[in-house]
């Protein structure tokens, strides 16, 4: 559910906006002014392809579901084991993989099912086939997976027919039937060019059966009927796109594609970075190297002059079903390389983090920023006005060793959770996941939770459901350290340890996320067994009022609603409820309840 909370309309005054620096020695007193929640688990999962072994699997998007499960995607290569499950890849070179979608049940910390998405070698250069998953969303029993492809590919018993050449972005739709996921359908945008997006490839946003694509692409490429010119054939120029399928089952087709103007002739590469969605509403944001960037009736002119340098921008589009259109954009950046690689909605929030270079000064919109003394940083958008609300800093300078950097972003009301890094050494950085509050005229930095060895490690991404933090990290360290869990990572590699990277998967509860509701007066009922396997008795204590009962998932969904008893005892049926955890609702207090 989102919060909604409205920005004054005199935030849209440039002198208003705010810069908020954190001291350098913020990062040695632990990064945060408030104490982090605890790490509550932590679990290994596969390697990315740059640990050089005959098999691994990297983690490249994660979606949280229902029920304490997460949806992930990557790609692998040779043999590896998903659990029970084992997958050989079509090609063993590690440069050529296939991909791969998965469901992890956090109760259990253990794979539940595993689908393969193989590239079948088959197109204009079979040897340097791939298929490359890059986005993951979830909705109802609905789980969707994008991501980019070169020549053709089996997703289960659907066959994605190779197109004419370059890689093409795909979409595909799998349903998940509890203990099992079955592909359901998959389209291609395909042409003559390549499509991709620049570090974070195919961007995907999903609402209801609106599922929404986006990044950079060059030559030509086409969505369905509608067929979008790029940039130059053999270059490194590209342009963006956005598009929307309708997901009517198997005729699913693309509904609508858009991309930018650029002047003739001029290079640079474009690209779309991240997506969001909210509502009819779809929003986002990347990098543009081109002079001037036209988005619907507004053009972004570019600060920089030099080659190569970039400028970030968001930018909102209006769905009106069967077309789409540009309804707002604004630029950020100055004179060097700057750009946004994410981005998240919440309530009337809109959200983008990046990398901008501190040696330029930097304007965002009409807002001139003071030279940060850190390039990466966070700002908010206010698509209404078109202009930026505040812009924030990670910690740290860049350049002295010990600046932070900010790589994923969710949000959730006024609370936003950047997963990154920091500098723990000279040789070494640390993961981290930062928890800001918008306080309407700038972010608060209230916590950041470190984890980490020697070593390198990277907080990749991060995801929110039902009340707990979903953090996805890459190590090198020979063990992975949350707090007081330690995890070894069985991809450390001793004879040259910066190239054994290992994956985990790890999650903490922050109390600002469940706190939706007044705290109950009173004990709390008590609730056995618990974990609950096809029934749980709830018993009041003596002296206070039984309520009505909703057992709601872990996205806040009610699954099962049950009356006020007429005495301080019932029970729950919860027989045919996915194994998983749960909010057990009880007038204005709640608990959780884990159903096996």
């Amino acid at each position: 559910m989102e919060t909604h909370f409205s920005t004054p309309c005199s935030r849209r005054l440039g002198w208003l906006a705010v810069l908020v620096f954190l001291p350098v020695w913020l990062l040695a007193a632990g990064l945060a002014q408030a104490q982090a929640p605890a790490w509550q688990t932590a679990a290994a999962l596969g390697s990315d392809k740059s640990s050089g072994g005959a098999a691994s699997y990297s983690v490249v998007a994660m979606a949280p579901g229902a029920a304490g499960n997460v949806y992930l995607a990557g790609v692998f290569h040779g043999t590896v084991s998903f659990g029970g499950t084992t997958l050989i890849s079509t090609n063993a070179d590690p440069n050529n993989p296939d991909g791969f979608v998965a469901k992890w049940n956090l109760p259990t910390n253990s794979f539940v099912w595993v689908q393969r998405l193989a590239q079948t070698g088959t197109g204009t250069n079979p040897g340097s086939n791939f298929i490359f998953p890059t986005g993951v969303a979830f909705v109802g029993t609905s789980v969707y997976v994008a991501g980019v492809v070169n020549g053709g590919a089996q997703l289960g018993p659907l066959n994605l027919p190779a197109s004419g050449g370059g890689n093409d972005a795909f979409v595909t739709r799998l349903t998940d039937a509890g203990n099992s996921g079955t592909f359901a359908w998959a389209r291609r945008a395909a042409g003559g060019g390549a499509d991709y997006g620049i570090t974070l490839g195919v961007s995907l946003a999903v609402s209801g059966t609106s599922i929404y694509v986006a990044g950079g692409f060059r030559g030509t490429l086409g969505f369905g009927s509608t067929t979008l010119i790029g940039g130059a054939n053999g270059s490194n120029d590209s342009k963006t796109f956005v598009a929307k399928l309708t997901d009517t089952g198997p005729t699913t087709a693309f509904a609508w594609a858009l991309t930018e103007v650029v002047p003739a002739g001029s290079g640079g590469s474009n690209a779309i970075q991240s997506l969001a969605v909210r509502g009819n509403n779809v929003y986002v944001a990347g990098r543009f190297e081109s002079p001037t960037a036209r988005f619907g009736a507004t053009t972004l002119s570019q600060a920089g002059t030099g080659s190569r340098t970039s400028d970030g921008f968001v930018a909102q589009l209006t769905d009106a079903g069967s077309t789409g259109s540009y309804t707002a954009a604004q630029r950020a950046g100055g004179g060097g390389r700057d750009g946004f690689r994410t981005l998240a909605v919440t309530g009337t929030g809109v959200y983008a983090a990046g990398d901008f270079d501190p040696a330029f000064p930097l304007t965002f919109g009409s807002t001139a920023v003071p030279t940060p003394a850190n390039g990466s940083l966070l700002a908010k958008w206010n698509p209404t006005t078109g202009n930026f609300g505040w812009v924030q800093a990670a910690p740290g300078s860049r350049g002295t060793g010990n600046e932070a950097d900010f790589g994923a972003l969710a949000a959730s009301g006024p609370a936003l959770y950047l997963a990154g890094q920091v500098r723990a050494s000279a040789t070494d950085l640390d993961a981290v996941l930062f928890k800001y509050t918008d306080t309407g005229t700038g972010a608060a930095l209230n916590w950041a939770a470190r984890s980490g060895n020697s070593g390198d490690n990277y907080a990749e991404a991060v995801a929110l459901s039902g009340g707990r933090v979903y953090a996805f990290v890459l190590s090198t360290s020979q063990s992975m350290t949350f707090g007081s869990l330690n995890v070894p990572n069985a991809y450390y590699q001793a004879a040259n340890p910066r190239q054994g990277r290992g994956g985990f998967l790890a999650t903490l509860t922050d109390p600002m996320l469940t706190a939706t509701r007044p705290a109950q007066a009173g004990p709390p009922p008590a609730v056995y067994p618990n974990p609950a396997h096809g029934a749980a008795t709830v018993r009041w204590p003596a002296g206070s009022a039984p309520a009505p009962l909703v057992l709601l998932d872990a996205l806040g969904r009610a699954v099962r609603r049950y009356p006020a008893p007429t005495g301080t005892e019932t029970t729950l049926d919860v027989r045919g409820l996915p194994a998983g955890l749960y909010v057990l609702r009880h007038g204005a207090g709640s608990q959780r309840l884990v159903v096996e």
